[in-house]
This record gives structure tokens, sequence and C-alpha cells, in this order.
């Protein structure tokens, strides 16, 4: 079973054929967050380096052939924290290591070992770090996010079929996180989308015309009228001054939609066949992580539709249309931890098999992901990928409504309401009536407003059945 700060785990090599030191090691250093190793030769030393993620390597200097190991260990590991352990009285040789950097520290016997005790989180932490980082970098594109394999050969399909309109092929992508994801990124980044009246107002879809009629979304919103400056992003774009003129200008062009409707219309069919043909997709994933990566595409467009209700239902106060496309993607960490920290994604949920009161942001915080969480993850890449500023903001404080600016207080708490109504549905959906009742946060909707959210959703998600 695992256990609190699981992923603060960290790794000490002890190179030593001197048994009582080995035994002292066992006794005062190996604890719950740190494992203990132990070679008596340099040769079985490079063997456990092999197979274990090493942080500290403590060497006791009188282990046969310890300074070429050191050596050795330089070079192929040049990040892991290295001690050496001497009998104090081969100072040159110390100097010798220190010179050469073979080693960070060194101490003579008897060892105390809670210096390396006090050493050991620092280093731990560097090494996680560097870690994800390094995952990041490498994987931080957006063609890797995987697509479904039904929706993504579908779209492939109708994107071909001259009678397919964008507003078909839109309402299909959504329910894609990857795709939709890939076709904003080609909308805000592309250097050749020259929208055509660059100070131009956001299209409105046929639900924002329908939203205005019936009076839900005013026509001044406050929380628009504040952030304004989150809502877009600025592209710089050369254009030619004229037919006689072979020079060239820069205009800065502002770039915003609340739709992918919209970011459709302005790219075109044929950048949408580019974007489609480079992402990948999901093939022979088994059912059961099949289902968590369905679930988040279900999850970001419930969230998306329904945390306008829920605000409107608990503050009484309207949330307009133009911030829900940006909370599609509040869950895009998410998304690319199961694709790209598979070994990390599946101990969350056994830990939360584990602990059924968890949610999944509170299993990666206990299980010692702080600064690694989904929530750091999504707040990366949208701000690597070049989305306005309004993006990242949500996905760092969807999980933490307290720490965002105070006009995203209340929408970000709506979020977090919709996430644990949306879960509890889908927990509960297998018994054939839902008792509302049991929904921890119940009392403080009108019933009204929870059982018609309960009907949409499941509805959707029934309907939605084929991703």
């Amino acid at each position: 079973m695992l256990k609190k700060n699981h992923f603060k785990k960290g790794h000490l090599l002890l190179v030593t054929a001197e048994g009582r030191m080995t035994k002292r090691f066992k006794m005062e250093v190996e604890d719950e967050l740190l494992e203990l190793h132990t070679a008596t030769t340099t040769a079985e030393a490079m063997e456990k380096l092999s197979e274990y993620p090493i942080d500290v390597l403590v060497t006791d200097m009188d282990t046969q052939d310890s300074m070429r190991f050191l050596a050795r260990v330089q070079l192929k590991h040049p990040e892991i924290y290295g001690i050496v352990v001497t009998d104090g009285h081969d100072r040159e040789m110390v100097r010798h290591i220190i010179q050469r950097k073979l080693a960070k520290r060194f101490v003579t016997k008897p060892v105390k070992t809670a210096f390396i005790k006090r050493q050991a989180p620092a280093v731990i932490e560097e090494r996680q770090k560097r870690e994800f980082n390094s995952i990041i970098e490498e994987k931080g594109h957006i063609h890797l996010l995987p697509s479904s394999r039904k929706v993504l050969p579908s779209l492939r399909s109708m994107a071909q079929d001259d009678n397919s309109t964008l507003g078909v092929l839109s309402d299909v992508l959504q329910n894609d996180l990857a795709i939709s994801t890939a076709v904003l990124h080609a909308f805000y980044t592309a250097d050749d989308i020259n929208m055509i009246d660059l100070t131009q107002d956001m299209l409105d879809t046929d639900e924002q015309k329908e939203a205005y009629q019936s009076g839900e979304w005013e026509e001044k919103d406050e929380i628009f009228d504040v952030l304004d400056e989150l809502f877009y992003v600025t592209k710089n774009i050369e254009i030619e001054k004229g037919a006689n003129d072979p020079r060239k200008e820069v205009i800065v062009q502002k770039r915003k939609t609340s739709s992918i409707t919209h970011a459709l219309l302005q790219m075109g069919i044929e950048r949408l066949r580019t974007v489609l043909d480079s992402m990948e997709f999901i093939e022979n994933y088994e059912e059961e992580k099949y289902y968590h990566f369905r679930k988040m595409s279900i999850k970001s467009v419930l969230i998306r539709r329904f945390t306008p209700v829920v605000h409107r239902a608990l503050y009484y106060n309207p949330v307009s249309r133009r911030v829900d496309l940006p909370l599609y993607f509040i869950d895009i960490g998410r998304l690319f931890q199961f694709a790209h920290m598979p070994d990390i994604f599946e101990e969350i949920i056994k830990y939360m098999k584990a602990h059924t009161n968890l949610g999944f942001y509170t299993a990666e915080l206990e299980l010692g992901l702080e600064g690694r969480t989904h929530v750091d993850i999504g707040t990366i890449l949208m701000e690597k990928w070049g989305f306005p500023p309004l993006y990242s903001l949500l996905c760092r404080h969807h999980h933490v409504p307290q720490n965002a600016k105070q006009n995203l207080k209340t929408l970000l708490a709506a979020v977090a309401y919709t996430d644990a109504f949306i879960e509890f549905l889908i927990k509960m959906s297998q018994n054939k009536e839902i008792d509302l009742t049991k929904f921890k946060y119940y009392k403080k909707f009108p019933l009204y407003d929870l059982k018609v959210m309960k009907k949409k959703m499941l509805n959707f998600i029934a309907k939605n059945e084929w991703i």
C-alpha cells in the first residue's frame, strides 16, 4: 500500500566493506523518505547506480579501487551528490578529490549521519525537479498529447469531405481535449493567420446569441472588463506594404476568441487538416486506462458548460460566456500526466482507490508531488504554448481559488463545485436512483438546479459513450 510522501522518497548508496558502518547507516539513515542501498565493492556499486535513481553516494575511501570508481561516477552520473569517507589522515587525497570535483563533501570516521540526513531532502528535490523539467522539455509538444482512437479518425475523414461544415467539425472535435488544444494553439501562434479586422470583437456563436436573448449574458460583464488583458495574446505579423512597394511592415495583431468555431473560421480547413495530421491517438490502452482518458475529455466539456450555471446558482450573478472556453482546458496537465508520466498517474489512481474520500489534487499533494502536480504541469504548458494568461491562471488556481485574483475567486469556486458534482454523478451513475442529498455540497444549491444539472450531465455522458 502506498504511503504519504511516496514521491518524495530518495535513494542513498553506501559503498563500504565495513560492516559496522553499514549497520549504523541502516539504523540511523534509512527512513520513510530515504531508501538505503549498500555495496561492498565498486563493481557492485556501479550495478546499483544503473538500477536506482541514486541521489546521495557515500563512498568509503578504504574500499578497493575507490578513486577510479569516483572518476567513473563523475563521468556517468555528474548530478549525484557525492560524499567521501576517510580516516582523516590522508589530506592530500581529499584535496585531490575535491579539486577534481569527484565529490561534493568529505567526512571522517566515525561518520555523523545527521549531516547526511540534513543534506538529502534538498538533493532529492533537485533531482526530481531535473527529471520533471526534462519530461516537460522532451514531451511538452502539442502533437504528443493523446487523441481519441475514435474521435481523431472520424475528424480526419470529415475534414476531407467537402460537405462537412466547420460548425459540425467544431462540435465533434470539442469532445477531444488534445485536438481542441492543438486547434487553439494553431490559432494563437501561427504566423500565416491574418485576421480580417484586427480590432474585431469575438464572433458570437449561436449559443452565445441565445444567452444574450435570454438575459444570461450581460453585455457589460464585470470579470471581462477588469481582466480584459488576460483574454488575448498579441502576434507580430509581417505584411506587404503595397503592390509597388517591396518593403514589409510589422503590425501587432490582437488574437482572442471565446469559440473554437471562431478559431476554425480564421484558420480555414487546410490548417485544420494539418493539425489533425500532426496528432497522435491512443490505440492500445487497456480498458481501464482508456476509461480515465475518456473521462478527462467528457469532464472538461461538462466543466465548461456547467460552471456558469453553478456560478449563477451560488452567487446569483451570471458569468460571461466569453470566459467559458478557457475553463475547458483546466485539466490539460492531467492529460499530459496520463500520457507522459504513466507511473505517477497510476500511483495516484491507486492511492485514490485506497482513500476514497480524496480528490485527484489532494492525492497528489499527499503523495509528495508539490510543484509537480497536474496543476503545475497545466500552468507550465499553457505558458509554454503561448495561450492567453487567463488559461494558465485558471490551470494554476482551479483547486485553490483562494489564491487567485479577487475577480476570479467566485468563478474558480464554481469550477470546484462543478468538478465535485461531476465526480459525484460519475461515481453514483451505476445506481438506478441517484440520491442528490448524498452530494456533500448539496445544501449550497437549490435542489431544482441540482436536478436539472443531473439530468443534463447524465444525458451528455450517455450520448458521448462512443468517444
